[in-house]
């Protein structure tokens, strides 16, 4: 949520979104339509640090001036999102926590210090569950310090992610 984003940016934590799904000119405006509210002269890239180097998306194709709908580019598999975590990861020695929902997080979830599933993906499930990753509740769960291989923690919602990383 926009509140988890907002307080991650306080903390001066370095934001990146991946995506398959959604272009980036969807998540920019997306975003800015949540941040309209909280400061109404706020850009994504000035309140966020969202750079378009910060977006890991496709593009929407456009003909004559009006998209297609369709998207084009990168990532647009499970194993791009990996890649990119491992770039990321590379690029920055900190803790690196990776927040997804769907089934083409899994590597990616996996790769990072923390991963998060956020929400009750069955297919999600089902896969982790299948290839032996455990399922972890978060609330409490980040009380240790060690990272742990092939665990991954679940939320029910994004407060819980707000609260579970940054106790508020």
């Amino acid at each position: 949520s926009m509140s988890t984003l907002c307080t991650a940016v306080e903390r001066h934590c370095e934001l990146h979104v991946l995506s398959v799904n959604w272009s980036k000119d969807l998540i920019r405006s997306t975003l800015a339509s949540h941040l309209s509210k909280l400061s109404p002269s706020g850009t994504v890239e000035k309140e966020l640090g969202l750079s378009s180097s910060h977006l890991h998306s496709p593009d929407l194709i456009f003909k004559n001036g009006l998209s297609t709908g369709a998207l084009s580019g990168p990532p647009s598999t499970s194993i791009d999102k990996l890649e990119i975590m491992r770039a990321l990861r590379e690029q920055s020695p900190g803790t690196s926590v990776y927040v997804g929902d769907s089934v083409t997080d899994l590597l990616a979830l996996l790769e990072a210090d923390v991963g998060i599933v956020v929400g009750t993906s069955a297919t999600l499930m089902k896969v982790a569950l299948a290839y032996n990753v455990q399922l972890r509740p978060l609330v409490g769960a980040l009380a240790s310090p060690s990272r742990t291989k092939g665990v991954l923690y679940t939320a029910a919602s994004w407060y819980d992610i707000t609260l579970a990383l940054y106790g508020a």
